[in-house]
C-alpha cells in the first residue's frame, strides 16, 4: 500500500470515528435532555410500565375478597360508552397544553424508575402499590400540571390541582397489608380555584395475579352481575359452594362493589380499580343510583394491536 493509500485510509478511518463519536455524543444528549410529551408517555409505558412482574396465575379459586360494612349493590352494570370520546377530547386539551415543550423526565431518568422494578416480582399489594406511584400516579401528575397553567383550559377545568392520598401510612415495598374494610387504599383529592378542596375520585389496589383478564371480560358483560351475585350469596350459607365459574363472579363482584361503596361513601362519581397490568375504571350518576358503569383497559393489549413506526403519532398512541 503506498503512502496516498494510507493516508487516504487513516482519513476515512478517523472520519469514521468522529461519526460514530458524534452518534454517541447525539444519542448520550437526547436520553439525558428533558421530554415532549409524546416521548414522555412513550418512554413511561416502555420502560416502567412494561417492568412489572407477577406472579403466575393463581391456579385455584379465588379467595373470598374483603367484605364492605353496609354494601350497597346497584341492579346495573353497563360499559361506560362515552369513556373513550371523553377521554380523547381532555387528551386533545393536554397536548395543545403541552405542545412540544421539553418539560417532562428524560429517558434515561425513566429507565433508572424502571430499574427498580425489573428483575423484581410483584407478589403483594404494597408492591403493586409502589409500582403504581412511580408508573402512574407521578407521572400523570407532572402530566396534568400544563393544564393548571393554562389561562385557556381554566374554564373548562376549573382547578389549581389533583392530587393522590393515602387513606393511611404507605407500606413499605414488600410489605404484605390487608384491605381496609372502611376505607379504600387512595383517593384523588381537586384542588379548585378558590383553594378549597373535595374529594375527586378513589381507588383501590388489586394484585391481579389471581384474575384474569377473561374471567373480568366475562363478569363485565353480565347487566345482573350484582343482583345475580347476590341472590346466590343470599341463598347459601357457604359462598365457596357451586361451580368456578360463580366463585369468579362472586370475587370480581365484591371487588366492584366494595370500590362503589367507597364512591358512595366519599360523594365522588369516579373510582377504578388499579392491579398493575389492567384497569377497571367506574363511573357513577347520582341520577341513576342503580347503575354502575365500567370501562376496562388492559394497555398490553392496545399496545399489541399496533404496528410500530418509531414516531410522534406511535409514541402518543402508546401514551394513551
Amino acid at each position: 500500500m503506498s503512502d496516498k493509500d494510507r493516508i487516504a485510509e487513516l482519513e476515512r478511518l478517523l472520519e469514521e470515528v468522529t461519526r460514530k463519536n458524534e452518534r454517541l455524543r447525539e444519542e448520550d444528549r437526547r436520553k439525558n435532555q428533558k421530554s415532549t410529551l409524546s416521548e414522555y408517555l412513550y418512554n413511561c409505558h416502555f420502560h416502567i410500565y412494561l417492568k412489572l412482574r407477577l406472579l403466575p396465575p393463581y391456579p385455584g379459586l379465588p379467595v373470598p375478597a374483603t367484605p364492605v360494612d353496609g354494601k350497597f349493590y346497584p341492579k346495573r352494570l353497563l360499559p361506560w360508552r362515552t369513556f373513550a370520546h371523553q377521554w380523547e377530547l381532555r387528551f386533545n386539551d393536554l397536548r395543545a397544553a403541552c405542545a412540544q415543550e421539553r418539560r417532562f423526565l428524560s429517558e434515561l431518568d425513566t429507565k433508572i424508575i424502571g430499574g427498580l422494578f425489573e428483575g423484581n416480582t410483584a407478589r403483594y399489594i404494597s408492591d403493586v402499590w409502589y409500582f403504581e406511584w412511580f408508573a402512574i400516579e407521578q407521572p400523570v401528575g407532572k402530566i396534568l400540571a400544563p393544564i393548571w397553567d393554562d389561562k385557556g383550559l381554566r374554564g373548562r377545568y376549573p382547578f389549581a390541582d389533583i392530587r393522590v392520598k393515602s387513606a393511611g401510612e404507605m407500606p413499605w415495598f414488600g410489605e404484605h397489608i390487608i384491605a381496609r374494610e372502611n376505607r379504600p387504599y387512595r383517593f384523588g383529592i381537586q384542588t379548585s380555584l378558590d383553594g378549597s378542596e373535595h374529594y375527586a375520585f378513589v381507588f383501590d389496589y388489586q394484585h391481579d395475579y389471581v384474575l384474569s383478564v377473561e374471567h373480568l371480560q366475562e363478569a363485565l358483560q353480565m347487566e345482573t352481575l350484582f343482583v345475580d351475585v347476590n341472590t346466590r350469596v343470599m341463598s347459601k350459607s357457604d359462598t365457596r359452594q357451586g361451580n368456578a365459574q360463580e366463585a369468579w363472579q362472586e370475587y370480581i363482584a365484591s371487588i366492584l362493589i366494595r370500590v362503589f361503596n367507597f364512591m358512595i361513601g366519599y360523594g365522588v362519581s369516579y373510582g377504578y380499580v388499579a392491579a398493575g397490568k389492567f384497569y377497571i375504571f367506574l363511573y357513577y350518576n347520582p341520577t341513576e343510583p342503580q347503575t354502575l358503569y365500567h370501562h376496562l383497559c388492559v394497555p398490553e393489549n392496545v399496545i399489541e394491536m399496533v404496528s410500530f413506526e418509531f414516531n410522534e403519532d406511535t409514541m402518543l398512541h402508546v401514551g394513551k
